[in-house]
């Protein structure tokens, strides 16, 4: 294109920025923005957008608040695709308190947040146990009028069940279901896992019967789920049951699965049984984790302590 005489425009430059932001080529995307400088032009908000977008990705969110301030020094507004990015940065280095702080920001700025904002934020205090922060999100989105999603559901779901208030999370499913949205996989193994996890195994049972009954198909994480509920219950028998259940539908047994079970099986003292188990996954493709040897391992030597070699 200079070759040819003709002088690149902003629009040209805004579109290369945002092709070498998508490469995470930021390098090069901050060569232009120097090009840009020299001609005497202002990046445009796209630009600053794709720039902090891809640092914060980058998790370089020191450079994207830089950027933020340079957005504002040149008479650029954030928008709520600015807003977003910069609070998914600090949300993924562990700054949550910086990201409330740059989500107040935004309100009294007169940006609306979306869905997208809540669910990042609400994900974040999930991971940090912070329920009452994760109820007061959702709180604000009802009063805001800003529509729930699957993720916004999940993360409330798993905040629920981290609280042990699992029945509430299968009422929100319910809810989903006569709003008219779906719940998905995701939303059905946190809700299995809450259920085991307080020993409520059948119920986890008979609640994946009905979303299979409603179109949902269990993967490996469900089974595996499951699996460890019914060892922990003792009941070993039912979780084999449910482990050639998964390989009959076509879900292949990873390596949870296996540590899970061959775990178990060591712990109820059928050694035996879960050298066929290991031996079994090897011949089908299974191939061993360090986690599988260390259960073997520590397991067998426990039981040569207690002198119990035949």
């Amino acid at each position: 294109m200079v070759i040819k005489g003709l002088d690149p425009n902003l629009i040209t430059y805004t579109i290369l920025i945002d092709g070498f932001c998508k490469e995470g080529r930021l390098m090069e995307a901050f060569d232009i923005v120097d090009e840009i400088s020299a001609k005497g032009l202002t990046l445009n908000p796209v630009g600053y957008n794709c720039l902090i977008s891809a640092l914060c990705k980058d998790l370089n969110v020191h450079k994207a608040l830089e950027m933020l301030n340079d957005m504002r020094r040149t008479g650029s507004k954030p928008d709520i695709f600015t807003f977003n990015s910069l609070i998914f940065g600090f949300c993924k280095v562990d700054g949550i308190e910086e990201a409330k702080k740059i989500f107040q920001d935004m309100l009294l700025e007169g940006v609306i947040a979306n869905t997208v904002t809540y669910n990042t934020l609400i994900h974040a205090f999930q991971r940090k146990g912070e329920t009452q922060e994760v109820l007061k999100l959702v709180n604000d989105m009802l009063f805001r009028g800003c529509p729930f999603d699957n993720i916004t559901y999940n993360g409330l779901i798993k905040a629920l069940c981290n609280e042990g208030a699992v029945d509430k999370g299968l009422g929100l499913i319910e809810e989903m279901i006569r709003k008219g949205q779906a719940p998905n996989n995701i939303s059905c193994n946190i809700l299995i896992s809450g259920l085991c996890r307080i020993g409520r195994v059948q119920d986890a049972l008979e609640f994946l019967r009905d979303m299979i009954n409603r179109g949902l198909n269990p993967d490996i994480v469900t089974y595996n789920t499951l699996i460890n509920g019914f060892c922990k219950t003792g009941r070993i028998r039912e979780a084999l049951n449910l482990f050639e259940k998964l390989q009959i539908e076509g879900i292949y047994p990873d390596a949870v699965t296996y540590n899970t079970l061959i775990t178990w099986h060591c712990k109820a003292g059928m050694y035996e049984d879960a050298c066929l188990l290991l031996c079994r996954g090897v011949e089908n493709g299974f191939i061993p984790n360090s986690i599988t040897w260390y259960i073997m391992v520590t397991n067998f030597v426990k039981k040569d302590d207690r002198g119990s070699w035949p």
